[in-house]
């Protein structure tokens, strides 16, 4: 009986030994890259660089990991503002559910302090982090320019009402999906906006009237290494 309950032990042990590196906690780097036209954000009214929130989402899951975000939105940081609420609405009403992790305020300001960056003046840009071999990562990128009006989105309706956060055209949102394997690529596609006028946690997918805002970021895809 020992004998036998011996290779069973061996067997089972050689299993477990030659078993894909997906059942273990074998790390990939994921990078997310795009290009930042200087020309589109210098011909707005501010001229400044876009506020950009670039974070995962697990599919089938409530997980929301931001991994970048411009220090403006982050930490709130603006000009002569407590608040711009419709700067990057979409990604504000995710990052709510994953700032609920962090039970103390302390913790939750490191974190912001730890991801958020410098606005990209132009250029390529890109950000890393690290996921588990194998997994499937939904990746989206949220990105504003303020003062970029246009006819479809002005600064001031037919009866006057002000634009009062200089949001000119909204937010746009892009996704993408990529599996976590070394060399895996994957693009990414605008799947809808958010509004001009009030912060909203859902997309609007009619992008007509949306101009400029198009040109923001180009080149954005998702690879592993």
């Amino acid at each position: 009986m020992k004998g036998r309950e011996s290779i069973v032990f061996f067997l089972l042990l050689l299993v477990f030994s030659s078993a894909s590196p997906t059942q273990g906690a074998q790390k990939i780097r994921l990078v997310i890259s795009m290009e930042v036209n200087q020309a589109v954000y210098r011909q707005t009214s501010f001229g400044e660089p876009p506020q950009i929130a670039i974070w995962l989402e697990k599919p089938g899951e409530n997980r929301i990991r931001t991994i970048w975000v411009a220090k403006r939105s982050g930490r709130r940081w603006w000009k002569g503002k407590v608040e711009c609420p419709t700067a990057l609405p979409y990604w504000e009403s995710r990052h709510r559910l994953e700032s609920s992790e962090y039970r103390e305020r302390r913790l939750l300001k490191r974190f912001i302090d730890a991801i958020s960056g410098a606005t990209p003046t132009g250029g390529r840009f890109s950000v890393e982090t690290e996921v588990d071999f194998g997994q499937i990562w939904h990746y989206f990128v949220e990105v504003n320019l303020s003062g970029d009006f246009n006819p479809a989105f002005p600064a001031y309706l037919d009866d006057g009402t002000p634009d009062s956060e200089m949001n000119g055209q909204p937010s746009l949102v892009y996704k993408g999906v990529i599996k976590a394997r070394p060399g895996a690529v994957a693009g990414a596609e605008v799947i809808g906006r958010s509004d001009q006028w009030v912060p909203v946690d859902t997309l609007i997918e009619d992008l007509t009237g949306m101009t400029t805002a198009l040109e923001i970021i180009t080149d954005l895809k998702a690879h592993c290494r």
